[in-house]
């Protein structure tokens, strides 16, 4: 049952991670539907059951009303000029934090941020801009994720701790406490 209320989604990127964030999208049942936009439509219509309305550069030409939006792409520096697009388009930038992610009620999280299934996320975090936390990262109390950032699988992050913008870190990666 389509809800008038409830806006689309539009994804940005409909490889293997925007699948991964279209089926975390559908299970929050936030969205009415949800559409990919991607550069290989027109060949591509169709990916995972949802709809590729247009290529990356047919974006301004889609009605804005009613949709959010985000950028589910792994590169972080086309993931920025694509927000950075978006935003001054005019586009609703959202976030999207998985239903089996833990999160604690004193962290702060921007716009165009991805947050997958078993992420642990402790108090007084802060996520900002643009940043994915793919599944199962764990932030201790009081971590910055600054703006951009892409912490893949299983990435841990100790306390205190900040990952500079724009910083890709791999599968299982360990920030730790300073030695003493």
């Amino acid at each position: 049952m389509i809800d008038a209320l409830k806006p689309d989604l539009i994804i940005v990127g409909a490889g293997g991670f925007g699948k991964a964030v279209a089926e975390s999208a559908k299970l929050l049942d936030v969205w009415n539907d949800i559409f990919f936009v991607d550069d290989r439509w027109p060949e591509v219509e169709t990916v995972s059951d949802f709809h590729v309305l247009s290529d990356i550069k047919g974006l301004r030409q889609l009605d804005r009303e009613n949709r959010h939006i985000i950028v589910a792409l792994g590169n972080n520096t086309l993931r920025k000029q694509i927000l950075a697009q978006l935003s001054d388009a005019g586009f609703i930038i959202t976030k999207l934090i998985d239903r089996k992610a833990i999160v604690s009620p004193s962290v702060q999280i921007d716009d165009g941020v991805i947050i997958m299934a078993g992420c642990v996320i402790s108090a007084n975090c802060r996520i900002e801009t643009g940043s994915v936390l793919n599944i199962g990262v764990l932030l201790d109390h009081d971590v910055l994720i600054q703006s951009y950032a892409h912490l893949s699988v299983g990435v841990m992050v100790a306390g205190g701790r900040q990952v500079e913008s724009g910083s890709f870190l791999e599968v299982g990666t360990i920030i730790g406490r300073k030695l003493y």
